[in-house]
């Protein structure tokens, strides 16, 4: 994720609920340096929608633009081998699903108590 992100040039990453050690040193490792060359932020998921819902950041993955997935797939065509390219593709329309799961979930979370 963090190695997409600075492939994507992101302007940082913000993670919910952090599962593992951000320095953890096989994070460290698998990051490539890309730990220290993001902006990394961690928060609870409440924390983190709060915050982007006070700087008026979409919060739902759901209304993200076509014109920014293509761009995103212009910028990373420019730097990134045709198989790279697959797979970083592949990687992101997986994520983007679960990110629309759990969207969809959190919005209704109250129809699965």
């Amino acid at each position: 994720l963090l190695r997409t992100a600075d492939a994507a040039n992101l302007d940082a990453v913000i993670i919910a609920n952090p599962k593992s050690d951000l320095y953890n040193p096989n994070v460290v490792r698998s990051s490539v340096g890309c730990l220290f060359t993001n902006q990394i932020a961690t928060g609870t998921t409440q924390e983190i929608i709060h915050f982007l819902e006070e700087n008026k950041i979409e919060v739902s993955p759901i209304k993200i633009k076509e014109e920014t997935l293509q761009n995103f797939i212009y910028e990373i065509s420019k730097n990134v081998n045709p198989r790279s390219q697959s797979r970083i593709i592949s990687g992101l329309k997986s994520f983007f699903s679960y990110l629309i799961f759990v969207y969809l979930i959190f919005m209704n979370k109250n129809k699965f108590q």
